[in-house]
């Protein structure tokens, strides 16, 4: 049998409530505001330079293009403050035509997020990601990140093909994270890549 209605159900914690299903209390909703954004032509690195640290979080989202061809898919490296050493992640990746592997690292030199390549189909073929960062100003606390990604290749060279990742990670540096670089092992963006940065207050 069907639901028919929904009952305005709340949950109490000690004072205050929040209805379940009332989207106007959800803690997230309208709360990431912009802090800059990159939407260029053609790029070796892409970096995110003076973010603020008056957030409790980062989240940047990217739409990213390898320029190299015959390349299928490669990986953007992603590391905080020109510093590449003490990243460590678990990385989950699905791709219809190589399986699905897991790939577990420590003490490299960044976070990694899938990217793919002009040997797909199509000159508008773009990767899309959403990673966010944890305690980048507190300086008690590693930072830390999550995030998740993919992109779909229609079909042409290569046969086609899906990839989909899953990444949580850990910077070991107490550091205040004030830049964010993307991409200083890919030669070339191809144009058309976008990357924003968005902080919440919390």
């Amino acid at each position: 049998m069907g639901i028919r209605s929904l009952s305005s159900a709340s949950v109490s914690t000690g004072t205050k409530r929040s209805k379940f299903w009332d989207q106007a209390t959800y803690p997230f909703e309208n709360s990431w505001e912009s802090i800059a954004t990159y939407s260029s032509g053609a790029t070796g690195t892409i970096t995110f330079n003076s973010i603020p640290s008056t957030f409790k979080y980062l989240r940047l989202v990217t739409r990213l293009r390898d320029s190299r061809s015959p390349v299928a898919y490669s990986s953007a490296n992603i590391y905080f403050n020109g510093i590449t050493t003490g990243y460590a992640y678990t990385w989950i990746y699905s791709d219809s035509r190589a399986g699905v592997f897991e790939d577990s690292t420590s003490g490299t030199t960044s976070i990694a997020t899938p990217v793919p390549g002009s040997g797909v189909s199509g000159a508008n073929i773009y990767g899309y990601g959403i990673l966010d960062i944890y305690d980048y100003a507190n300086t008690t606390k590693f930072t830390g990140v999550q995030g998740i990604g993919g992109y779909v290749d229609p079909g042409g060279a290569y046969n086609g093909g899906e990839g989909a990742f899953d990444i949580n990670g850990t910077w070991a540096n107490t550091a205040v994270v004030n830049s964010i670089s993307i991409g200083a092992n890919i030669p070339n963006f191809a144009s058309g890549v976008r990357a924003s940065l968005y902080g919440m207050k919390g």
